[in-house]
C-alpha cells in the first residue's frame, strides 16, 4: 500500500456512529468492485442505535468472494459499533435480552452458508484478547444447530486501519472526515463550482451537445455519459473541454449517479478521486496517478481545470500500466486531440437548465429576476450564478438593463464606484497573467502602468474575483473567466487605452505577456481597436508580415490574432507565400498556415482564395494526405459533412472540376484528390474543430435530410461520370475515384438509384474494369441490406460493365484492386471457400496472359502497369508464366527491359513468371540470358531477384557470387534468398561462400543474418549432417561477424540474429566451438559498453549453455583497477529492459561461482535477480527480494558492501512514476525484508530511516517542478 493511504487506528477510533457504518458500507462496495461483483449487492442505513436486527451493513451478492478476504462470504452481515465491545457486549448482542434468544438473522446466514462480523472502531486488543472475543461469538450459537456452519469475525481499529489502506478512496474519504486530508484531494462529492450537495439531482439537457470520441458528429449529453461509463481501451484516458460555465464538471460527476440510468453502469462513486488544479494540491497529479496505481486497480482519477501538458504527462503515465481510469477538464476549447486520450468538448446549456439551476441555488429570487438572469446569461451557468449571488431580495434584478446587469456582476458591498471592474478589465487584457509576482518588472506592474490602475488595486481585488466565480488560478498563473466576460472587459478597457500609448506599452512587455494578450486579442474580433492593432500588426512590411521568417514564438502571436481581421489575415498568408522559395513553402510553417486558412475558408468570401493557397502549399507534399498537412486541410473542406466551410456546392463543384483539367500534374492530382473527398461517405478530419477566436462557428454546410445529402453528392457524381466519358487520362484516372466511391455511395449513403442513372448513361461499349468489381464487391458484401430493386438493378449494372474485351479482362482479374473476394462466385464456391477461389483467379490469370501473348502491342500498353501494380502480386506472375508458355515467342524480355530502364521502382513478378515458362521450354536459353544479364545496366540491378526466382542450383549459386564481385545489385535484391526454401538445393559449403561474399558490406552483413536465419527455418526437414554443418557454418559466420555494423537494429532483425546465434551455439558440443564468437562479441562490448544495450540478448544464449567459461571470459578487470565494464556486459547498469545474461544462470550455480571471494559476491550482487518475479527486476509489481539476494546478504564476506549494492537497487528499480515512487516503493519492499542476520537486518533498518526524510523532500520538490514545468499554467 502507498504510504499516501495509510490510515492509523487512531484515525478508525475517532469516528462516531454514522461515519463507522458509512467507512464498512464503502469498504465492502470497494471490495466488490476489486473482485468485479455488483456493489448493489451492499445495503446501509438507519440510526445505529435503533433497532437493526443485529445487522448495520449487509452484503448480498450472487458471486463468490475471494478466500481470505474481509468478506467473507456472499452473505455477510456487519453490525457496526463505534464504542469499546467486549466478550459480554457480543453475547448481548447475538442474544439480546430479554429472551436470550439468538437474533433470527442467524437463520438466513446459516443457511446460506454466510458471515456475522462485528466491527468495533474503538477497540484495540491484543490476540491473546482478541480470541476471547472470537470465543464469545462462537459460544452464543451454541445449541442453534447453526454451529461451524457460520463465519465470524471480529474487527478492532487496526484491522480496520488495514482494510482502509488496501482503499486509496477510502482511505482519501477518512482523512477528509478528520479535516487533514490530502491537500486538495477529495472522494467523490460536490465537485462542481458553487455545488455543495453532492446527492443535487444532475439536470439532463437536451440542448448540451457533446462532440468527439470518435463520432463524426454530435450527441446529446445522456448518451455521451453512456459511452463514457463503458469500460474500453477508449475510455482509459479522457479528456473534457468546454467553455467556462457550460457544465464540465457536473457532467464528470454525473458519471458516478447511479440515479441517472443508461444502459451501461453508472461508474462507482467510491472509487473516484478527485482535484482542482486551480486549488493547492499535495502531492501533485503525477504522484497520486502513480500511488493509485501502485495500490489498486479501477479507481477514477479526475483532475480539473488540468492543462494540456500535465494531462499529457498523466495520459502517457496511465497508458503503460493501464490499471486506472483518467478523466481531465480544461477550459480551454482550443487544444488539439491529445495522444492515447478519448476527446470530448461539450457546448451549452438550454435556458431552461440555467433557470433550474438558479431556482435550485437561489430561492429567494423571483420568476422575473431569474428570466432576467437567464437571458443575460447566454447560457453560461457561472455567469449566471456570479450574477444571481449579488441580489439580496427577490425583484431587485428584474428591470435592470443589459450594460447594468453586467456592471452588477462587479458591484462593491458600499455601491457601484467601479473600481472592482476596472481591476478586473485591465486583468482581462491578458489572457492569463502572473498573480504572484509584484515587482517593478512583473506582469502586473506592467498591466498597472497599461490601465493606469495601482498595482495594490490590481492585487486586492484578485481574491474578490476568485471569491465570485469570475477569476481562476493555476499555481501563480491567474485568468479572468468565463471568456464571455473577459472578452467583454477586455473590450472595453482596450477602448479606454490610446492605442500608441498601448503599442509602446507592448513593446517594452515580456514576450509571455505579448503572445497572451495576443492571445486575448483573437477574441475580440468585433472590437474596432482590436481590428486597428491587428492590421497594423500584419501590414506589409510590419512585424507580423514575414510568416516565414517569424520564429515560433513570434508566429504564435500572429496564430493568435488570426481571427480578428480574416481577410487582412488571408493577405498576409498569400503575400509571404508569394514571395517564400519551396524550402520554405515545404517546411512545417506552412503545415500550420494550413490550419488558419482552413479556418479563413469558413467564409464563402474567402473560400476560393484560401484554397488557392492551399493547393500551392499541397503541391509540394507528394505523400498521401496526413493528419494536419496542407493536403489533410484542403481535402476536409471538401466532403459532404463536418466540411469546415459554408462555400456553397457550386463553388467546390467549380474549384475540383478546375482542378481536375489542369494541364499542370500538380494540379490535376489534388483534383482528383478532393473529387475523391466529396464523393466519400466518410470524413477522416472530423475531429478538426471549427473554433475561430470568438466567432460563432459551426462544422460548415451539412445535409439534414436524404434530399439534402443527395443534392450534395449528384453534382459530384455528374461532374465525375462526365470526365469518365471523355477519352484520355482523366477518364482513367477518375475511373479509379469513381470506383473507390461507389460502395460507400451505393450502400452507407443509399444513392443507388442515381448511381444506376449514371451508369446507364454511360456508352454500351464502356469497359469500366474497376467499376464492375465495385459492384461486385456490393453484390457479394452488402446484398442482406438490399431494399427492393437494388439485387435486379446491382445484376443488370454489373452485366453491363462486366469485361468483355481481353484488356478489360486483363485489368479487372490481374490488376484491378481489391479483386480477390470479388468476382462472381461459381454455384459451388461460398464466400468462405478462399483457397479453392485463389487457384481458381491464379488459373485465369495465367490463361489471360495465354491470350494477351498474340497481341503484343496490347501487353505493351499495359506493361507499365504490370510493373508498378501495388495489388497484382502472385496473379501477375501466373500472368507472366502464361505469356511465356504461348507457343508464339515474342520478344518480349526486349519489351520488358526498355519499360524498367524508364521506372524508378518497380517489380519483376512479370518476367519472374515469364522466365519459369520460358525454362520449361528452352532451359538452355534461359541459362544463356541469365549469364549474359549479371552485367546488363537493366537485368544486372534485378538479377538476384531473377535468379532466385527461376530457381536456384549449384551454378546460380556461382552466378550470386559473381553478381556481387560485379557490385550492379544493391544488397537488399538479395532478400530474394529469404524466399521459402529457395536455397535448399544448395550444399552447407555452398550456402557458406554465398553468405561470405554478400557480407561484404554494411547493407550486405544485416541481409546475411537473415538469409542464414531462413536457412535454419528450412533446416527442420534435412539430414543431421546438413544440420551439423549448417551449425559449424553459423559459428564461422558469427566469428567473423563485425558486431558493430548489425548492433541497434531492434524489431524483426533483432530477433532473427538471436535466432542465428541460438542455433550455433545448441550446436556446439564444447565451449571451443563457440568461443571464437563469443570473444569476438565480449571483445565489442568491452570496447563499446557505454552504448552497447543489447549484449545481454545476444550473450544470453551463450551463458545458458556455457555458464562457467561465459562468466570467467567476461568477468575481467579493467586497467582503472575495477569491473565497471563488466557490470555493464553482464548486469542492468545500461537499463531497466535490458536482457542481463546472468538471469540465464541458476542461482546455485552463480553462488557456487562466487564462493567466499568478495569481489565474485558483490559482482553477482549488482547482476543477479532482484526480485522474485520471473520477467523482470522492476520493482513495480515486486513482492520482495530474490533468495539469491537474501543469501548474499546474508552470508557475504563484506556484508556491509552488498547491502549498499541491494539498497541502490531496490531504489532505482521502480520503472514508473516520479522518483518519490521508487523510493517509497524501495521503502515497502526493504520493510518487508528480513535476513535473520543481525548485522544485516540493522543495516535495513537504518537505511529505511535515512529514507522517510529523503521522501518528503522528493515530494515537495516533485511539487514544485510540476508547478514549473507549466502544468498550472492557462497556457
Amino acid at each position: 500500500m502507498h504510504p499516501l493511504f495509510s490510515i492509523t487506528k487512531s484515525d478508525i477510533k475517532a469516528l462516531n456512529d454514522e461515519q463507522a457504518r458509512e467507512l464498512v458500507a464503502r469498504l465492502c462496495m470497494a471490495e466488490l468492485e476489486a473482485q468485479n461483483l455488483s456493489r448493489a449487492a451492499v445495503t446501509w442505513g438507519g440510526n445505529q442505535r435503533a433497532a437493526d436486527g443485529g445487522v448495520d451493513v449487509g452484503v448480498e451478492s450472487t458471486g463468490s468472494m475471494k478466500a481470505g478476504g474481509y468478506i467473507k462470504a456472499a452473505l455477510t452481515m456487519f453490525q457496526v459499533k463505534a464504542e469499546k465491545y467486549s466478550p459480554a457486549k457480543i453475547t448481548g448482542e447475538m442474544r439480546p435480552e430479554p429472551t436470550r434468544e439468538l437474533r433470527p438473522v442467524f437463520d438466513d446466514i446459516a443457511a446460506h452458508g454466510g458471515s456475522y462480523i462485528i466491527v468495533s472502531t474503538h477497540e484495540d486488543v491484543s490476540a491473546r484478547f482478541m480470541k476471547d472475543r472470537a470465543n464469545a461469538m462462537i459460544a452464543a450459537l451454541v445449541g442453534s444447530g447453526h454451529e461451524g456452519k457460520i463465519a465470524l469475525g471480529f474487527y478492532d481499529a487496526q484491522k480496520m486501519a488495514d482494510w482502509v489502506s488496501a482503499h486509496p478512496t477510502v482511505a482519501i474519504w477518512v482523512r477528509g472526515i478528520f479535516e487533514k486530508p490530502l491537500q486538495g484531494w477529495k472522494a467523490y462529492g460536490a465537485w462542481a463550482h458553487g455545488e455543495t450537495d453532492a446527492k443535487a439531482e444532475f439536470l439532463l439537457d437536451d440542448e448540451v451537445r457533446v462532440f468527439g470520441g470518435g463520432r463524426d458528429g454530435d450527441v446529446g449529453a445522456l448518451e455521451a455519459i453512456n459511452t463514457l461509463r463503458s469500460v474500453s481501451e477508449d475510455t482509459l484516458n479522457v479528456r473534457i473541454v468546454g467553455l467556462s460555465g457550460v457544465g464540465k464538471t457536473r457532467f464528470v460527476q454525473a458519471l458516478f449517479d447511479d440515479r441517472l440510468k443508461t444502459s451501461n453502469l453508472a461508474l462507482d462513486a467510491n472509487m473516484a478521486v478527485y482535484c482542482d488544479f486551480q486549488d493547492e494540491i499535495d502531492p501533485p497529479p503525477m504522484v497520486m496517478l502513480d500511488a493509485l496505481t501502485t495500490s489498486t486497480s479501477g479507481s477514477f482519477l479526475v483532475v480539473d481545470n488540468c492543462s494540456g501538458a500535465l494531462h499529457s504527462r498523466l495520459a502517457a503515465e496511465n497508458s503503460k500500466l493501464k490499471r486506472l481510469r483518467l478523466i481531465t477538464v480544461e477550459y480551454d476549447i482550443r487544444e488539439d486531440d491529445p495522444e492515447n486520450t478519448s476527446f470530448y468538448r461539450l457546448e451549452g446549456a438550454s435556458p431552461e437548465i440555467i433557470r433550474k439551476i438558479v431556482e435550485r441555488r437561489f430561492p429567494i429570487l423571483n420568476s422575473v429576476d431569474v428570466s432576467t438572469i437567464v437571458d443575460f446569461s447566454d447560457g453560461n451557468a457561472r455567469v449566471a450564478l456570479a450574477l444571481a449571488s449579488t441580489a439580496t431580495k427577490g425583484g431587485e434584478l428584474a428591470s435592470l438593463g443589459d450594460e447594468t446587469l453586467f456592471r452588477r456582476l462587479f458591484d462593491q458591498t458600499h455601491g457601484a464606484d467601479g473600481e472592482l471592474m476596472r481591476a478586473a478589465e485591465v486583468m482581462s487584457l491578458p489572457y492569463s497573467f502572473d498573480g504572484d509576482d509584484t515587482m517593478s518588472t512583473s506582469e502586473l506592474a506592467k498591466l498597472s502602468t497599461i490601465a493606469d490602475v495601482p498595482m495594490r488595486t490590481l492585487t486586492r481585488h484578485i481574491g474578490e474575483l476568485e471569491r465570485r466565480g469570475l477569476l481562476q488560478s493555476r499555481s501563480k498563473w491567474r485568468a479572468v473567466l468565463p471568456h464571455a466576460v473577459a472578452n467583454r472587459l477586455a473590450k472595453q478597457a482596450l477602448a479606454g487605452i490610446p492605442a500608441a500609448e498601448l503599442t509602446l506599452e507592448l513593446n517594452t512587455a515580456s514576450p509571455r505577456l505579448v503572445r497572451s494578450f495576443a492571445r486575448r486579442v483573437g477574441y475580440l474580433h468585433d472590437s474596432k481597436v482590436a481590428q486597428a492593432l491587428v492590421g497594423k500588426w500584419i501590414a506589409p512590411g510590419a512585424w507580423l508580415s514575414d510568416l516565414y521568417n517569424l520564429d515560433d514564438f513570434t508566429f504564435e502571436i500572429f496564430r493568435n490574432i488570426s481571427p480578428v481581421q480574416p481577410e487582412r489575415t488571408l493577405q498576409a498568408i498569400e503575400n509571404a507565400c508569394a514571395a517564400a522559395t519551396d524550402e520554405q513553402l515545404g517546411s512545417s510553417r506552412s503545415t500550420a498556415l494550413a490550419g488558419i486558412l482552413r479556418s479563413l475558408a469558413y467564409d464563402a468570401d474567402l473560400f476560393d482564395r484560401a484554397t488557392r493557397v492551399l493547393v500551392e502549399l499541397s503541391r509540394l507534399e507528394h505523400d498521401q494526405p496526413q493528419q494536419g498537412s496542407s493536403r489533410e486541410a484542403l481535402r476536409s473542406l471538401f466532403h459532404c459533412f463536418h466540411s469546415g466551410t459554408h462555400a456553397s456546392i457550386s463553388q467546390r463543384l467549380a474549384n475540383v472540376e478546375n482542378l481536375i483539367a489542369s494541364t499542370d500534374d500538380g494540379e490535376h492530382q489534388i483534383g482528383l484528390l478532393l473529387l475523391a473527398s466529396s464523393l466519400s461517405d466518410h470524413n477522416s478530419a472530423h475531429t478538426l474543430e471549427p473554433e475561430f477566436g470568438a466567432r460563432k462557428r459551426d462544422h460548415g454546410l451539412a445535409p439534414r435530410t436524404f434530399e439534402e445529402m443527395a443534392q450534395w453528392y449528384r453534382p459530384f457524381l455528374s461532374l465525375a461520370f462526365r470526365f469518365l466519358r471523355e477519352i484520355g487520362a482523366n477518364a482513367r484516372a477518375v475511373e479509379l475515384v469513381l470506383a473507390e466511391a461507389l460502395r460507400g455511395l451505393w450502400t452507407q449513403r443509399g444513392l443507388w438509384r442515381e448511381l444506376k442513372a449514371e451508369i446507364e448513361a454511360l456508352d454500351p461499349s464502356t469497359q469500366w474494369a474497376e467499376g464492375w468489381l465495385a459492384l461486385r464487391r456490393i453484390a457479394t458484401y452488402d446484398r442482406k441490406h438490399f431494399q427492393e430493386g437494388e439485387q435486379e438493378a446491382i445484376e443488370a449494372l454489373s452485366l453491363r460493365l462486366r469485361p468483355v474485351s481481353l484488356e478489360s479482362r486483363i485489368h479487372a482479374k490481374v490488376l484491378g484492386r481489391g479483386s480477390f473476394g470479388a468476382e462472381q462466385y461459381d454455384a459451388a464456391e461460398t464466400i468462405d471457400d478462399i483457397e479453392h477461389r485463389h487457384e481458381r483467379i491464379h488459373e485465369e490469370a495465367e490463361e489471360l496472359g495465354r491470350l494477351a501473348a498474340e497481341e503484343p502491342t496490347l501487353v505493351a500498353g499495359l506493361l507499365s502497369d504490370l510493373f508498378t501494380s501495388q495489388s497484382g502480386g502472385s496473379k501477375i506472375l501466373r500472368f507472366g508464366v502464361g505469356l511465356g508458355s504461348a507457343e508464339t515467342n515474342h520478344d518480349y524480355m526486349a519489351s520488358f527491359r526498355a519499360v524498367l530502364g524508364q521506372l524508378d521502382r518497380a517489380s519483376v513478378s512479370i518476367v519472374i513468371g515469364f522466365l519459369q515458362a520460358w525454362k520449361q521450354k528452352d532451359p538452355l536459353e534461359v541459362e544463356r540470358f541469365l549469364d549474359t544479364s549479371l552485367e546488363d545496366d537493366v537485368w544486372g540491378i534485378r538479377f538476384p531477384v531473377l535468379q532466385c526466382g527461376v530457381g536456384l542450383d549449384s551454378t546460380g549459386c556461382r552466378r550470386l557470387e559473381r553478381c556481387v564481385a560485379i557490385g550492379k545489385a544493391p544488397a537488399g535484391q538479395f532478400a530474394a534468398l529469404m524466399w521459402g526454401r529457395v536455397t535448399d538445393p544448395l550444399t552447407i559449403t555452398e550456402i557458406v561462400r554465398l553468405i561470405d561474399a554478400i557480407a561484404g558490406n554494411d547493407q550486405g552483413r544485416l541481409i546475411a543474418v537473415e538469409v542464414l536465419r531462413m536457412v535454419i527455418a528450412c533446416s527442420d526437414i534435412k539430414s543431421s549432417e546438413y544440420r551439423e554443418e549448417l551449425g559449424a557454418a553459423v559459428n564461422h559466420f558469427l566469428a567473423q561477424l563485425e558486431w558493430a555494423r548489425v548492433t541497434g537494429r531492434s524489431g524483426v532483425f533483432d530477433s532473427e540474429l538471436q535466432a542465428v546465434i541460438e542455433y550455433g551455439v545448441q550446436a556446439a558440443e564444447t565451449f571451443d566451438d563457440v568461443r571464437p564468437a563469443f570473444e569476438r562479441l565480449t571483445s565489442f562490448g568491452r570496447s563499446n559498453a557505454g552504448k552497447y544495450r543489447e549484449f545481454g540478448q545476444y550473450a544470453g544464449p551463450f551463458f545458458r549453455r556455457f555458464p562457467r567459461e561465459a562468466l570467467d571470459l567476461t568477468f575481467l578487470i579493467d586497467a582503472n583497477g575495477r569491473y565497471t565494464t563488466s557490470l555493464r556486459l553482464v548486469g542492468n547498469a545500461l537499463g531497466r529492459h535490458v536482457e542481463t545474461p546472468v538471469k540465464n544462470i541458476s542461482d546455485s550455480f552463480l553462488l557456487d561461482w562466487a564462493g567466499r571471494d568478495s569481489v565474485r559476491q558483490r559482482f553477482v550482487a549488482e547482476t543477479c535477480r532482484l526480485y522474485e518475479t520471473p520477467d523482470t527486476d522492476e520493482g513495480d509489481d515486486a513482492a520482495g527480494l530474490s533468495s539469491i539476494i537474501i543469501s548474499l546478504m546474508r552470508a557475504g564476506t563484506d556484508k556491509a558492501a552488498i547491502a549498499n549494492i541491494v539498497f541502490a537497487r531496490v531504489e532505482s528499480s521502480s520503472g514508473h512514476g516520479p522518483y518519490s515512487a521508487g523510493l517509497m516503493k524501495a521503502r515497502d519492499i526493504l520493510s518487508a525484508t528480513a535476513t535473520g542476520d543481525a548485522e544485516v537486518d540493522q543495516a535495513v533498518a537504518l537505511y529505511i530511516n535515512d529514507l522517510n526524510p529523503r521522501i518528503e523532500a522528493q515530494l515537495v520538490a516533485e511539487r514544485d517542478e510540476e508547478r514549473d514545468r507549466g502544468s498550472g499554467s492557462f497556457e
